[in-house]
């Protein structure tokens, strides 16, 4: 806030404006942010936001300028917000500044979109007033807002993120060049006769392709929600076909058994289908459909190649955190397995997956065979250098999520993988307002 305003404040005590003003500066900070996060593909909630990082946002707006120079204040607002959405994410620096860099320019689109009527009208004189900030303020988080609610439902697995961050930059970066000219052109022509005139084709051009970026962004996003809940269903209904195969083979050969007449051979054969068909009893079903759903599509995939998967669970994941992210990480690792299994010479093909609840995470066991796979030297190299590749996707989401995990390893050779997650916990604060952490 500037000196000016912040002097004229104390003299003729406007203390409910002040109140207002920092009221503003929170909700700025608020809605910045959770653009950050939401471009990063990052789940936050608002109230966690609030303490410490609005705060610290809402201070340093608050006194800022009166230490910093003018000509410095966007570069440190930049970091600034810039560490905030590193510290909350752990994303890299660099994708974590670009984030940062989106957000902001979007609170500039809006002042320059939605203010500069105002500042060409007799309105002007509004922002060298203390209400001038409040009404600046909620003018710079119109178009956040919009982005928040036209990316709101972005959320996917990791894979699919890349091709919609590509989107949202192209679609940012065709602004901003659209902003610029604009700009360039309003300087150009501020001192022409027929000045209001061009301002009011200047801002409907503007209102016209920030819409229309806004409307093409929104079309794309829908386009790749609608082809990920496509390749979900071709993923489930190749799993129902391939099962229906599978009981259609069984009942051939029961009609066999039964024309021979061998009613042993028949009980045994059908106990063995009931022992091997995949179950979800192990599973709280109720509490957690989607993991049990899970983990019988891959039992009934990795049927297919004779491998056999055998899972116990502990806990019904009640108050699992970042739960899409870390249903795809044990997919992830489960394809890993059964990759590696399909390699390895053996008539006992077998993974294991073990669920334990902590006090403050949830423990996931993955362990296959223990034997190497049967390769020549140069499929090997091949082999550990892909194998290697999918290990470290699997990693940097945990990592992403702040996760922690570990390999288990016997006779130099990787048999399993454990991963533990943190739960979603409520803490609570020395302060009248209790806030989740």
């Amino acid at each position: 806030m500037p000196k000016d305003i912040y002097f004229q404040i104390m003299k003729e005590q406007l203390y409910l404006t002040l109140f207002f003003i920092i009221m503003a500066y929170l909700v700025n900070w608020i809605v910045i942010i959770k653009l950050g996060l939401i471009i990063n593909n990052n789940s936050f909630k608002i109230r966690k936001i609030i303490f410490p990082w609005a705060t610290i946002g809402v201070i340093y707006s608050l006194f800022g300028k009166n230490i910093i120079p003018e000509y410095l204040y966007f570069f440190t607002t930049l970091i600034l917000l810039t560490l905030f959405l590193k510290i909350i994410t752990g994303v890299n620096v660099v994708k974590t500044f670009f984030t940062a860099l989106i957000s902001f320019f979007m609170s500039i689109v809006s002042m320059f979109l939605f203010g500069q009527p105002l500042l060409i009208s007799d309105l002007k004189l509004i922002f060298s007033k203390p209400v001038g900030i409040i009404v600046g303020s909620l003018i710079e988080i119109i178009i956040p807002i919009i982005m928040i609610l036209i990316l709101r439902k972005r959320k996917s697995p990791k894979e699919k993120v890349r091709s919609k961050s590509f989107s949202l930059i192209f679609y940012v970066f065709f602004l901003f060049i659209a902003y610029y000219f604009l700009a360039i052109i309003y300087y150009i022509l501020i001192n022409s006769n027929n000045y209001n005139l061009w301002i009011f084709i200047s801002e409907w051009l503007l209102i016209c392709i920030t819409f229309l970026v806004f409307l093409r962004l929104r079309v794309t996003i829908n386009k790749e929600q609608q082809k990920r809940q496509e390749d979900q269903s071709n993923y489930l209904l190749e799993t129902i076909f391939s099962k229906q195969r599978e009981y259609r083979n069984y009942l051939q050969v029961i009609k066999s058994l039964v024309e021979c007449r061998k009613t042993s051979e028949i009980t045994e054969y059908i106990d063995q289908i009931l022992a091997e068909m995949p179950v979800a009893d192990d599973f709280d079903c109720g509490e957690n459909p989607i993991l049990a759903s899970l983990l019988i599509s891959e039992q009934i995939k990795a049927r297919e190649n004779g491998i056999k998967i055998t899972a116990k669970s502990g806990t019904s994941l009640s108050k699992i955190k970042n739960a899409i992210q870390i249903y795809q990480i044990l997919k992830e690792v489960l394809q890993y397995f059964i990759e590696r299994e399909k390699t390895i010479v053996t008539d006992d093909h077998r993974i294991e997956i073990n669920i334990k609840e902590e006090q403050n995470y949830y423990l996931f066991e993955v362990k296959g065979n223990a034997r190497q796979p049967l390769f020549s030297n140069s499929q090997m190299v091949d082999y550990y250098a892909h194998q290697h590749g999918k290990l470290q996707s699997i990693e940097k989401i945990i990592k992403e999520i702040h996760g922690e995990y570990c390999y288990l390893v016997i006779n130099d050779e990787l048999v399993g993988f454990n991963f533990k997650m943190p739960k979603e916990t409520r803490k609570r604060f020395w302060f009248p307002l209790f806030f989740d952490n």
